[in-house]
């Protein structure tokens, strides 16, 4: 859904789910996740799909200090549909793409539909702290790769039962970006964090919520989203309701940022 692939929902062609089971696995016994499914060129992908154990998918992920866990999953790379829609080296680095990003570039959307639900932005957040949008070491990770940049958002659904952090990355360039893709592993608390709202918001636990998140790597961004429920309790089961909205909003991201490499 990007790397010269269409980067609109109704352009998008639509994704088959791997066949493997799923199972939950101890922390303990949680080693590393690994990339899969690779691609011709461009860009690296993490599809939420829960607990798909032995096929290179991670596993239950502790997060944060609130004891909630984060189901995650790594994905692969994706090639493009056709040659001339998006050039990765006009994003490749800061150089070549010195604009900083903006959240109304991002997420010019106040309310998106997912599956029949309406989502609407609670708030924004940029900084150029980049180190203070992540949990546990992975903000050592994001300076090491000279991140310049996190702008992240929180959208609610109308009930307030469900909320969704979607954000972007951007580092100096796409060497940094691949190894802080690359470096995540939620299992070491090493990912970014969600954007919490006032109390009340359906929002006010996504800092340390449980849900599942996708991430995706283009150019030098990268990308990142967490579906959670409001509780901000890791669902006992698997959930695709929430994996698709976690993709989604992943893809919501990716279009400005294709806009930017568009040849």
């Amino acid at each position: 859904m990007f790397g010269g692939l269409p980067m609109f929902r109704d352009e998008v062609p639509s994704q088959q789910d791997s066949p493997d089971s799923t199972a939950e696995i101890d922390m303990s016994e949680y080693d590393a996740y690994e990339r899969g499914r690779r691609g011709r060129r461009g860009v690296s992908r993490d599809r939420s799909r829960i607990l798909l154990v032995g096929a290179g998918f991670a596993a239950l992920l502790l997060v944060g200090g609130g004891g909630a866990f984060l189901l995650a999953s790594t994905g692969g790379e994706s090639a493009p549909s056709s040659a001339g829609d998006y050039d990765v080296s006009r994003v490749a680095d800061e150089s070549a793409d010195p604009e900083a990003l903006k959240a109304g570039e991002l997420f010019a959307q106040e309310t998106l539909e997912v599956n029949g639900e309406t989502f609407t932005l609670l708030l924004t957040d940029d900084t150029d702290k980049c180190a203070t949008t992540a949990h546990g070491d992975y903000a050592q990770v994001l300076t090491d790769n000279e991140c310049r940049q996190v702008v992240r958002a929180t959208y609610v659904n109308e009930d307030g039962t469900r909320a969704v952090t979607v954000g972007v990355a951007a580092m100096s360039d796409s060497d940094g970006a691949k190894a802080a893709g690359e470096a995540q592993d939620p299992g070491a608390t090493r990912w970014f964090a969600g954007l919490a709202g006032q109390e009340g918001s359906g929002a006010e636990r996504m800092d340390i919520a449980g849900g599942h998140a996708s991430s995706a790597v283009w150019g030098r961004y990268v990308v990142f989203s967490l579906a959670a429920n409001a509780d901000g309790r890791t669902p006992q089961e698997e959930n695709p309701e929430l994996a698709e909205i976690s993709d989604y909003f992943v893809d919501v991201a990716l279009a400005p940022l294709g806009q930017r490499a568009a040849a």
